[in-house]
């Protein structure tokens, strides 16, 4: 699942191939309403990015 703010680079063809052969779920936020999100970003999603690039620093 990844979930945008609507920026476009999510949503080019070449993105858009890459999520359906990989059965990745694109949800779009509305307007205006990613600020809601933004205490989120620094309690929650910043563990879960330590935790990404962690993992992917180890695989490469």
């Amino acid at each position: 699942v990844l979930i945008s703010n609507g920026f476009g680079l999510y949503k080019t063809l070449k993105t858009l191939e890459f999520y359906f052969i990989n059965n990745i779920l694109l949800y779009y936020l509305l307007l205006y309403t990613s600020y809601k999100l933004q205490p989120c970003d620094v309690g929650v999603f910043s563990l879960l990015k330590t935790a990404y690039w962690d993992e992917v620093e180890r695989l490469y």
